[in-house]
């Protein structure tokens, strides 16, 4: 991790070895999923002053994050500080404690709601003959939440910032192939092509 002057340019200071992840900047800490050779993966949280390392937690994986509510919620690796976590899990934010949510299902990427109720990612099943699904998960207790979006594959996505929107790349909306981009409400009741064509 290197802090930059987002002015000049000038190199502020380096953080922990290894190779960054994901990144999460929150009010009072920098949080940083680190991989590499000789590195064990895992969450760092910095000083957003100094990068030095306040707390870091080894996970079986550099791990995608969202930061909501004190919590930093994280997916893409099965296990969290040594516990297995079906690839989804919440750190305190200011401690590095793990908590007990969980999705309780292979999760890869982290999108939250404005509000930091609901998270968005993309459910890896097992069977690898089966797509890649984007599912909306509670982060109060973890459960999958009624959604209406069939929407299969990878890609990416965001959010509107009023959380009435999502924007995401997938090649299959509610059974039909669409490559390109869709737009969906919160409920995922309305699919729109914005780019791209459908059959």
């Amino acid at each position: 991790v290197v802090a930059l002057d987002a002015v000049t340019g000038a190199v502020r200071g380096y953080g922990p070895e290894g190779w960054a992840g994901s990144l999460v900047v929150g009010p009072d800490a920098v949080y940083v999923g680190v991989f590499g050779e000789g590195v064990r993966p895992g969450v760092a949280a910095l000083d957003p002053a100094t990068l030095a390392v306040r707390w870091r937690v080894e996970t079986s994986a550099a791990p995608s994050m969202g930061l909501a509510r004190g919590l930093l919620f994280l997916t893409g690796a099965e296990t969290v500080a040594g516990q297995a976590r079906g690839g989804s899990a919440a750190l305190d934010a200011a401690t590095g404690a793990l908590r007990d949510w969980t999705a309780g299902i292979p999760l890869s990427g982290v999108l939250l709601a404005p509000d930091g109720e609901t998270l968005y990612s993309t459910y890896i099943p097992y069977d690898e003959d089966e797509a890649p699904m984007q599912v909306a998960i509670s982060t109060r207790d973890g459960a999958e939440l009624a959604w209406a979006a069939d929407a299969r594959g990878g890609g990416a996505k965001v959010i509107s910032r009023d959380g009435t929107r999502m924007f995401l790349g997938a090649s299959v909306i509610n059974s039909r192939f669409r490559p390109g981009g869709a737009m969906l409400d919160e409920t995922a009741v309305k699919a729109v092509v914005i780019a791209g064509r459908g059959d």
